[in-house]
């Protein structure tokens, strides 16, 4: 799995919204990947990415470079910023927000025990459509953070905070049955 490549927002710090583009940068990021993947014929059965801009963006690189069509799905899009969208994360106090910090969110927007829920669905998806396939992922910072960390068990707190995923590194899970996840390479850029 990957997270989609940087956009201007994720440099200046700001929350997302659905349309944000990959910079320069980000498109380098992902190209360099795309490319690494390649060049050591890394085998990927499927590519599945968020519907959100960023990651489209990223994922048709891989696609272009990889020869696959990309699936895209509403699962895996990054933590609804709702009215936050815009502004900058560090000019948010979040525990004014009402709620634990698993359930608190802004008005129009989600909480992270809501992202849980959809990376659950989605890795029930992963075990009965794609069984025995490599799938990469297009995914975001937060999505891939809980999603990763409620593989392994982490609570949602931890899994944010103790987790690192950079724009277009590479992390790779092994799933034998639905309780048996192993990381096999993490945030590898």
């Amino acid at each position: 799995m990957t997270r989609h490549g940087e956009t201007n927002e994720n440099a200046d710090g700001c929350l997302q919204g659905h349309t944000n583009s990959v910079n320069e940068i980000g498109l380098k990021q992902t190209k360099a990947l795309a490319q690494r993947l390649n060049a050591n014929n890394v085998k990927i059965d499927i590519l599945i990415s968020s519907t959100m801009t960023r990651a489209k963006e990223t994922a048709q690189i891989f696609s272009e470079l990889l020869h696959l069509p990309v699936i895209q799905t509403e699962l895996i899009r990054e933590k609804e910023s709702g009215e936050l969208e815009g502004k900058k994360s560090n000019s948010v106090d979040w525990n004014k927000l009402e709620g634990t910090f698993e359930t608190r969110k802004v008005p129009g927007g989600e909480s992270l025990l809501e992202v849980q829920q959809r990376a659950r669905l989605f890795f029930e998806q992963i075990l009965t459509k794609y069984d025995d396939k490599t799938v990469l992922m297009v995914s975001h910072g937060a999505f891939l953070k809980v999603f990763i960390g409620t593989l392994l068990g982490m609570s949602l707190h931890d899994s944010i905070f103790k987790l690192q995923i950079d724009h277009s590194s590479l992390s790779e899970i092994e799933i034998k049955a639905r309780d048996q996840c192993r990381i096999l390479m993490m945030n590898n850029k």
